[in-house]
């Protein structure tokens, strides 16, 4: 019998960053999981929210290119359907949340504090 592959969770705010959890299998050429979560119960994880991700080094991917452009269509056309009133507020609200969204700035590859 042969020991399990552990895997650590690297998304942040997702409930399980930090945690170390066993692999019971692979699908999708290795870029999905199959963990056992720690109440016991399974579930299918892309492997780029853990430190299996290629160049383990950086940050977890949240979606994907074709995601992230499609996105970027959404504010304007929610935009465009709002009362002239509310445009200001709109704008203010999705800042805020982009924002939030973004989290910390990450430093470019191959700078460290101080490299210039």
């Amino acid at each position: 019998m042969t020991a399990r592959e552990l895997v650590t969770v690297r998304r942040h705010r997702d409930p399980l960053d930090g945690q170390t959890l066993p692999v019971l299998g692979r699908c999708r050429r290795g870029t999905q999981l199959l963990v056992v979560l720690p109440d016991g119960s399974k579930r299918v994880i892309p492997a780029a929210w853990t430190d299996q991700a290629r160049g383990s080094g950086g940050a977890a991917v949240l979606a994907s290119p074709g995601d992230l452009l499609g996105l970027c269509a959404l504010p304007p056309a929610v935009i465009a359907r709002l009362p002239e009133a509310d445009v200001g507020e709109a704008v203010r609200v999705l800042a805020a949340l982009i924002a939030k969204m973004a989290g910390p700035p990450v430093p470019a590859p191959g700078k460290g504090a101080g490299d210039e």
